[in-house]
């Protein structure tokens, strides 16, 4: 699969997928990535629109082995443009 260029940068098309259908999770430069296409949202505006601290957001970008959970990137992906991910094509 073909890197997608998005914000200056690029996310591997399988983390656009539904859960089921393949998942893979982003790496911290894919989410900082979509944060800055969702509007260049803080660590404290996207923790807020996915119900979580900024101290966690900070571990899902600072911390590899820390993943962002899917209900939370889709979250985000939607709010980047990028449509509803759970539901089949992004």
């Amino acid at each position: 699969m073909e890197k997608i260029q998005v914000y200056g940068g690029t996310i591997r098309p399988e983390c656009l997928l539904p859960f089921a259908k393949g998942w893979v999770p982003p790496t911290p430069e894919e989410i900082k990535l979509i944060l800055r296409g969702a509007g260049n949202l803080t660590g404290s505006e996207a923790g807020d629109l996915v119900g979580v601290t900024s101290r966690t957001v900070r571990r899902w970008i600072g911390e590899p082995d820390k993943p962002i959970p899917y209900a939370c990137w889709a979250i985000l992906v939607e709010k980047a443009g990028f449509g509803r991910i759970w539901g089949g094509t992004p």
